[in-house]
């Protein structure tokens, strides 16, 4: 389930129903996290760092002094970010050489 934050309520959605406003007919698998243009409807990225990275360079009301990726920091940032994306890539081949594709 997604959370978007409009006019200050919280709106709930289903990533299906995203994806499916989104990109209609699209029949691959629906990710989280999920950055989507509410105005142009359309999906901007489902890959967390590049959330992560967009949303640190907003200017938010009431989200002043905020950083997700502090400065002087980045390079340690991106060095975990590769062990674990590395680690979660080698999971999830192994879990799909012993499950079949549930499609």
């Amino acid at each position: 389930m997604l959370v978007f934050l409009e006019r200050l309520h919280y709106v709930l959605f289903q990533s299906r129903e995203v994806y499916d406003s989104a990109v209609p007919g699209f029949t691959g698998r629906c990710t989280a996290p999920l950055l989507v243009d509410r105005v142009e409807r359309r999906i901007v990225s489902n890959e967390s760092s590049q959330i992560v990275s967009a949303l640190n360079a907003l200017s938010l009301p009431g989200c002043t002094g905020v950083e997700l990726r502090p400065v002087g920091m980045e390079a340690a940032i991106d060095e975990l970010c590769d062990k674990v994306y590395h680690q979660f890539r080698w999971v999830r081949s192994v879990f799909h050489k012993l499950l079949p594709d549930p499609r």
